[in-house]
């Protein structure tokens, strides 16, 4: 089986901003949830939260 990407040793992942998060940890905070248990169990930091350049795949977004 041969492991996705381009050959250079890194993965071709649907890639999005992390803080695209930010509204929608905002609501689950209103809701009374603990957002940092939210990005703990995605193993995403609050550092990455609040950095512009910090990216994460796809499918953490939606499983969040």
């Amino acid at each position: 089986m041969v492991p996705p990407g381009d050959g250079s040793g890194t993965l071709n992942l649907p890639l999005v901003r992390t803080a695209i998060l930010k509204p929608v940890l905002l609501v689950q905070q209103n809701k009374g949830h603990q957002i940092i248990d939210i990005l703990d169990g995605h193993r995403i930091n609050e550092a990455q939260l609040h950095n512009a350049k910090a990216f994460i795949t796809q499918d953490a977004v939606y499983a969040i």
